[in-house]
């Protein structure tokens, strides 16, 4: 089984402060990145350090309402999707945390998602973000 080629998930009600305490648990370096032109206020890009390799990521709170999203830009990352990163940040941080259902494909429907609870269930939601 191949990695995700990047992994992004949403998180309720989290401040970046608080996001960039949890990746700087599970990463020997995460560091506060300069934001680039036009790049949304509450958008704040970062580059962590695993095994060596210098990561591209990015905080946006509210980038849904009452949802932050963090994506971290590699197929290199301790967890091999979406999910498995869910999992660990929500059990983490003890907050819901959301990961699409599909891969982003254009067949895919762009409603299907997933909820990952604190305690580890999982179930399918619909959920309209734009």
């Amino acid at each position: 089984m191949s990695n995700a080629p990047d992994i992004e998930i949403y998180i309720q009600e989290l401040s970046t402060d608080r996001a960039i305490a949890w990746l700087e648990s599970v990463f020997s370096e995460v560091k506060v990145a300069q934001k680039k032109k036009g790049m949304p206020k509450k958008a704040q890009p970062l580059t962590i350090n695993w095994q060596g390799a210098t990561i591209p990521a990015v905080v946006f709170e509210d980038v849904v309402p009452g949802f932050t999203s963090i994506w971290l830009d590699s197929p290199s990352l301790p967890w091999s999707d979406d999910r498995e990163c869910a999992s660990a940040a929500a059990q983490f941080l003890d907050l819901t945390v959301r990961v699409t259902a599909g891969s982003w494909q254009q067949d895919d429907n762009g409603d299907a998602w997933i909820e990952v609870l604190p305690n580890g269930s999982t179930h399918e939601i619909s959920w309209k973000t734009d």
